[in-house]
């Protein structure tokens, strides 16, 4: 079973002191990681320092973090990890998007789970609105002269 552990890339090497894929590690291993280690700040003298390097942070759990966020503040996920059904009862008080069609179908389970829509369905949209204007644009009219022509939209 997949570790509900809150880390942006899959790859650990971008933002933790580990190397390898997220998804290869048990909780264990990725807990005694250092999460912000390559956190970088310049300081005033244009040095750039890693101060998480000193004083480690480690990956939080997802219930630790929606614990430290105020019930009133809106959470979103961008969730890629598979498989997405075990993952789908965590999260029924955040905004959920995720263009994988699996996690659509796995929250469809959770009526309080607010779902953007999917990739397929904004895009079928947004085609269609594209559909509507081209149809409806409208042609330039030509004003002038042939030595004196200029085209003004309507």
């Amino acid at each position: 079973m997949a570790c509900r552990c809150c880390i942006a890339r899959p790859d650990l090497s971008a933002n933790t002191d580990g190397r390898g894929a997220v998804a290869d590690m048990d909780l264990a291993t990725l807990q005694k990681l250092n999460a912000g280690w390559n956190f970088a700040q310049t300081d005033a003298t244009g040095a750039k320092r890693y101060p998480y390097r000193e004083h480690a942070v480690r990956i939080p759990m997802l219930a630790e973090a929606l614990r430290a966020i105020p019930a009133s503040a809106p959470v979103f996920f961008d969730m890629k990890a598979l498989p997405a059904a075990p993952q789908a009862a965590a999260v029924a008080r955040v905004l959920i998007y995720s263009t994988d069609a699996a996690y659509q179908s796995a929250f469809a389970a959770y009526p309080r789970a607010r779902l953007f829509e999917s990739r397929d369905t904004t895009r079928n949209r947004l085609a269609g609105v594209t559909s509507s204007t081209h149809a409806s644009s409208r042609r330039p009219r030509v004003h002038g002269t042939r030595s004196n022509t200029h085209e003004r939209w309507n």
